[in-house]
Order: structure tokens, then C-alpha cells, then sequence
């Protein structure tokens, strides 16, 4: 299983993989999903925090490893540039991305 967060203000989850498709929801900046399923450049998405499920632009998210998608329901999570920080009871934990 992949994971990830949304890297935008909002992203559109869509009912199908096409940028005319009907928008189901909203996601906000670092609410975190599991992707479900891709193509070419869209990913099918599962909210985290309501399982609503709905297509994305693979540009708009960053993947993440499955640790950092369970320490997001322990703790707040912080983007900066590149840098991905998770904050997991009093331990800091910086992965960097390039």
C-alpha cells in the first residue's frame, strides 16, 4: 500500500481520472490519504480522516512511507519547501525529499 499528503492549499478529488470530471471534495493542505490505485498521471485516493476516495493530479500530493501516514493521526504534521516534518510525541522526526 502507498501513502501520502496533499502538498497544496486544496486539491480536487474528482469522481474520475479527468480534469472535467465532477469534484467530490476538497483536501487541504497535509491531510493525509492512501493511494489506492493510478493512472498515468492521476492517483485514486482514501481520505484519511473520512474515507471519501476520489482521483488527484499526482503533482498535487507527496508520497510519504506508512510510518509517516500513522504517526499523522498521533501528531500535526509541517511542510517546509522539500522538507517533510512529523512530530511524533516529543521526538522529531525530518525525512528530506529531493
Amino acid at each position: 500500500m502507498r501513502f501520502g499528503i496533499t502538498k497544496l492549499s486544496n486539491i480536487a478529488l474528482r469522481i474520475a481520472p479527468d480534469m472535467e470530471s465532477a469534484i467530490v471534495t476538497m483536501a487541504h493542505y497535509g491531510e493525509g490519504f492512501k493511494i489506492l490505485d493510478h493512472r498515468k498521471w492521476w492517483f485514486k485516493v482514501r481520505m484519511a480522516y473520512d474515507q471519501t476516495e476520489g482521483w488527484v493530479e499526482n503533482l498535487q500530493i507527496l508520497e510519504i512511507s506508512e510510518d509517516q501516514y500513522q504517526s499523522l493521526e498521533e501528531k500535526p504534521l509541517a511542510i517546509a519547501k522539500n522538507s517533510l516534518v512529523l512530530y511524533k510525541k516529543k521526538t522529531v522526526h525530518l525525512c528530506l525529499f529531493y
